[in-house]
């Protein structure tokens, strides 16, 4: 079973795990580096960090490969959620931050060479933990 099909048989239940977690720290160190503008939820999930940080008022972009982690996250947001390969990025010169918590890891791991052509040539504020 790969990355996706994991999120895909266990969506539900990585939903109910994980939308209720505890935050705040996270989105104050990313906050100090992105204050204002258009932010990509890079592996988006549940839309937790999605919908947090559009009730900001941010205009965020969510994208996940998960097809049933895209449906919770539309249903819990109200926003569009694209569902879509991590390496099928290409405008990421667009966004004022990437907020890319958790999912980073896999990405890292699956496509390395983009994900750092994306953050080292492009030059976008990105944050990691």
């Amino acid at each position: 079973m790969n990355t996706i099909d994991y999120y895909n048989n266990n969506a539900q239940k990585y939903f109910d795990f994980s939308i209720n977690a505890d935050m705040s720290k996270q989105y104050e160190m990313f906050l100090k580096y992105v204050r204002s503008g258009k932010i990509l939820d890079f592996g988006c999930g549940s839309g937790r960090d999605t919908k947090y940080f559009h009730d900001l008022g941010f205009d965020v972009d969510a994208i996940d490969g998960s097809l049933e982690l895209c449906k919770l996250a539309r249903e819990y947001t109200g926003l569009d959620v694209k569902c879509m390969d991590f390496s099928d990025l290409y405008k990421v010169e667009y966004y004022d931050g990437i907020w890319a918590y958790g999912c980073i890891i896999v990405a890292f791991l699956i496509v390395f060479g983009h994900v750092l052509h994306c953050y080292m040539y492009q030059k976008i504020k990105c944050f990691q933990f």
